[in-house]
């Protein structure tokens, strides 16, 4: 039993075996007092709330850096994309094609040229439209 007896400075021996039991009792209380009246569920979310705004300051760097690397590794995919659709209508039309790009909110996604009198429509828009027309001959 030497083990579970511990001597404080004043000579009295307290028990280490008591003291495990007790604070496993009192353990074991608090968790049905709080599976009962859920305490523990109100401290998380009001330190939840509190640690919002430093979790928010700490990920803010990464997330711009984030922002910036996907914005600059777009950029390059739609000047490839812009290169590879200026070599094919090239090819398509036989001519020198320059590229006048614009942003119309109306054509959903896709693209519209112009080559002279001739148009090629690659846009959403009208796709969606000739599958209404398809859909509702009407």
């Amino acid at each position: 039993m030497v083990a579970f007896r511990n001597s404080d400075s004043s000579g009295r021996t307290t028990g280490l075996l008591l003291r495990c039991v007790l604070y496993s009792l009192l353990a074991l209380g608090l968790i049905i007092v709080d599976k009962h009246y859920d305490h523990l569920g109100k401290i998380r979310r009001l330190l939840s709330i509190a640690a919002y705004p430093v979790q928010v300051a700490v990920e803010s760097p990464f997330e711009g850096w984030n922002w910036f690397r996907q914005s600059v590794t777009s950029r390059d995919v739609l000047r490839a994309d812009n290169a590879k659709l200026q070599a094919e209508l090239e090819r398509m039309t036989g001519q020198k094609v320059a590229i006048d790009k614009r942003d119309d909110p109306s054509l959903l996604a896709g693209v519209i040229a112009r080559i002279g009198d001739r148009v090629y429509d690659g846009s959403l828009r009208s796709r969606l439209t000739e599958l209404g027309h398809a859909l509702l001959p009407n």
